[in-house]
Order: structure tokens, then sequence, then C-alpha cells
């Protein structure tokens, strides 16, 4: 006996809440176990049967996406897609709607380079682009998942399945939840360590017996005194041993398995960007921090009118015109020094010519 179309509708769905499922698993087995991520494609190929597909991570030192899990794209394509493509009209529109956007949603797009020189030349006529944003406090975009397809856009309802697996994918490509394989995802001279409440420092690689990561006395107590305060993340510029770094630091849930509180820090050698001297990004920390002129000077040990000075070349530098967009800037890009705890008066450290913190 045939089983009717509204029993066999139920029969698909079915599958993809089984699907859904295993997608779930794998990422609980990937936080809590350091499983292989790529193991999410399959249950995911089952609701949305691609050609292609890419899941990849987000930076949050340098905003750059890199694949974690990858089938069936070539190198040429799969290295497009994490860097042009974060360019592309598409992608924008897919960040901004955070709706699994497909080519039929944009005819427009079949005129865009990613279409006209990535995709249509190796097959792929259709295709779906989905960013991964966190929710809950400090949400923010962790990665993004791409598929492609020969022929036939994905259906609607396969659409809307894999749009609700976001927040589910998004915990997968968060590095506040997955540290273990942190370092496949950072630049190659990014350092990563895991500090719990009472400043031991855990080192996270994927390479075996690699050198352990040191971080500086004065940036763990730092971290200590994160961790202390209601915040979910914090990031700037710290000038340690005649090196700058960039730094972000994130709190880790807590986890049946990890219920003691934890931070991530996240290190890159880096220089303060438009060129900024260490006076200078002094300077920006306090503006962003809504200090006047005469209260800046003060702290310093300087004139009003020097700070005023400093601040003209600052909006210069970074092209701004006003000092709250200057202020606005520092605090969305991170351009501050790394509030150190017991740091030194700042005066009084100019004067004695030792880099100052604040």
């Amino acid at each position: 006996m045939r089983r009717s179309a509204k029993a066999r509708a139920v029969d698909v769905n079915m599958e993809w809440v089984h699907a859904a499922a295993a997608v779930g698993t794998t990422v609980v087995d990937v936080i809590c176990r350091g499983a292989d991520p790529a193991a999410a494609l399959a249950p995911l190929h089952d609701i949305a049967p691609f050609d292609a597909a890419m899941i990849s991570a987000r930076d949050p030192l340098t905003g750059v996406h890199r694949p974690i899990v990858v089938t069936r794209y070539d190198p040429g394509i799969t290295g497009y897609l994490n860097s042009g493509f974060l360019r592309c009209p598409g992608y924008r529109q897919a960040r901004l709607t955070r709706r699994a956007l497909r080519v039929c949603d944009m005819p427009e797009f079949r005129n865009t380079l990613t279409y006209r020189s990535y995709l249509e030349p190796r097959g792929f006529r259709e295709g779906v682009a989905l960013t991964l944003q966190s929710d809950g406090p400090g949400a923010c975009v962790t990665g993004m998942l791409a598929m492609s397809f020969a022929e036939e856009p994905l259906e609607d309802a396969a659409r809307d399945a894999i749009e609700a697996l976001v927040p589910v994918l998004a915990r997968l490509t968060d590095v506040r939840l997955t540290p273990a394989w942190l370092r496949s995802v950072l630049a190659p001279a990014s350092a990563a360590a895991v500090v719990d409440a009472d400043g031991a420092v855990s080192p996270v690689t994927d390479v075996p017996h690699a050198p352990p990561v040191v971080l500086p006395t004065p940036l763990i107590a730092a971290i200590r005194e994160f961790m202390r305060l209601d915040r979910v993340m914090t990031c700037g510029y710290l000038e340690h041993a005649d090196t700058w770094h960039q730094v972000h630091i994130v709190r880790l849930p807590t986890t049946p398995l990890q219920p003691e509180a934890r931070a991530l820090a996240m290190l890159q050698p880096t220089p303060p960007p438009s060129g900024l001297t260490p006076r200078e990004l002094d300077v920006l920390s306090l503006v962003a921090r809504g200090l006047r002129n005469r209260e800046i000077a003060d702290r310093l040990g300087v004139s009003p009118r020097t700070v005023g000075s400093h601040i003209e070349h600052i909006l210069l530098k970074m092209r701004l015109t006003t000092r709250t967009a200057l202020a606005g800037e520092a605090l969305e890009r991170g351009l501050v020094r790394i509030t150190l705890p017991g740091a030194v008066d700042m005066a009084r450290t100019a004067s004695e010519g030792r880099p100052s913190v604040i």
C-alpha cells in the first residue's frame, strides 16, 4: 500500500531532525572531547545535498576566515571564499540579513567576480552562503558556511532547516568554546593559551611537543583581573620585551567538564596600526575612556596643548574628523593599551622615560 504524500513529507522532515541532532552531537564532541569537526558535514549533506562545502572560522585577532572543514572545493576557490568573497556584495548581504542566501535569491550575483570567475567555471551554478553568528553577550560573527550545487538551488524548506542550525554551527566555530583546535585557525605567528583564576597557563596547540606559550607576568595578572569583572571579552595592545602584541581576551563559558572560571588569551606580534606611536596610543586610550584634554594632560604629565597636537596627528593618521568618531573607532578596533593591574602613574612613567601603561 502506497503512503500518502503527507506521510512521505513527515518522513523527510524526520530525517532532517535526526541530521540536526547529529550536528549538535558533533559540536558537543568537538567542544568537550576535541573531536574532528569534519563529522558535521555528513548530517548537513543529509539536509542539503551539496556538491561542495566548507565551514570556516573567523580569527578574532585579524578578522580573517580560515577553513576548518572543506570537501570538494579546490585550494583556489577555498582561498577565495575566505578572502575576496568576504568583500563581495553577496557575502555582505548574507551577513546583514543573517539568511542562507542562494544564488537564485540574488539574480545580480551571477554578474559578480565570485560567480563568473570561481563558481561557474567549476560547474557550480547554485550555492548558499551563511554567516555564523554567536548569540548572547559578546555576540559576534564566528565563521561561515558555504555550499555549492551543480544544478538545482536548495529548496526553501531545506534552507530554513540549515538556518535553524546557525546557533549550533556558530558554537562549532567559536574559539571561546573550542580552544583545543584554535591553533589551526589563528595566524601562524599567533600564540594562544587558557588561563585559570589562579593564573595557571595552559598553551593551546595542535603541534605535539610544541614549545610552551609564555605569557608576560603582567598580562596574566590582567587576565585574572578580567575574570573577576563581569565582562565577556576585551582587546587591545601590549608592549613587552620591546615587542608590540595585539591581545584578545575572551571568557570561556563553564561546562560540566570545565566548571571553573577560565579565559582564552590570544596574542599576535604586531605594531599598533595606522603608524600610531606609543604616546599616541596612550592618548587614544584615554580619549576612548572619555577623558578631556586637560585630564589626559594631567595623566601624562604634559600640557593640554601637547595633547591637542597628538589628537590632531591621530585624526590625520586614522583619516577621521571628529573626537567622537575617534573614540568609537578606538573601542571598536581595540586601539587601546591593555589595562594592567597595579599600573604605575602615567606622568611618573613618562618622566622616567619608561613605556607607560594604563
